[in-house]
């Protein structure tokens, strides 16, 4: 009597393999980083400015400020930050 061989191949189900477990942290898939720099955006960035004016790192402030208007050269600088322009 013969033997007969029979190769079983897996399943997936509907056709795409499922997933499971945690979603890969933005940190590590460089795809998905997300900047928490303030310098992403323009109005945390004013916020730290502000922060640094105030808590007395004033020349930091200056060249922060400077910084902010070379990469948002249109963005419109508040009323309350504009001194900050003169004191460079």
């Amino acid at each position: 009597m013969k033997s007969q061989i029979t190769h079983e191949v897996p399943q997936v189900l509907g056709g795409m393999p499922q997933v499971t477990g945690e979603m890969p942290q933005a940190k590590d898939d460089i795809n998905l980083v997300i900047d928490e720099r303030p310098q992403a955006d323009p109005e945390r960035w004013l916020a730290v400015i502000r922060q640094q004016w105030s808590s007395g790192q004033r020349a930091e402030a200056i060249r922060q400020l400077t910084a902010f208007r070379q990469v948002h050269p249109r963005y419109p600088l508040p009323e309350d930050l504009a001194p900050l322009m003169e004191a460079e």
